[in-house]
């Protein structure tokens, strides 16, 4: 993974793919853009406009870790945002 700060100023070549919106704690709506890099790859820009590029590798390791928590008693519906 790589995060990009806002002040860096860096060019990223990217593909929209949409927007998902939560709810602060104190009731803000908070707006993440959802992109992929030209490989595909996931990038999502944070309401702060820092942002976070993802390689599959980064993906498949969440995905584990995910399976992991939930094979250790923690509820299979939760989701991982939840986290």
């Amino acid at each position: 993974m790589e995060l990009i700060r806002k002040e860096d100023n860096k060019l990223i070549m990217s593909n929209y793919v949409g927007t998902a919106t939560e709810q602060s704690e104190s009731g803000e709506d908070l707006t993440y853009e959802l992109m992929t890099t030209m490989r595909y790859s996931p990038i999502i820009k944070f309401p702060d406009e820092d942002i976070v590029v993802m390689s599959w590798k980064d993906i498949v390791k969440i995905a584990q870790e995910y399976k992991e928590n939930c094979n250790k008693g923690e509820s299979d519906n939760e989701s991982i945002h939840d986290k």
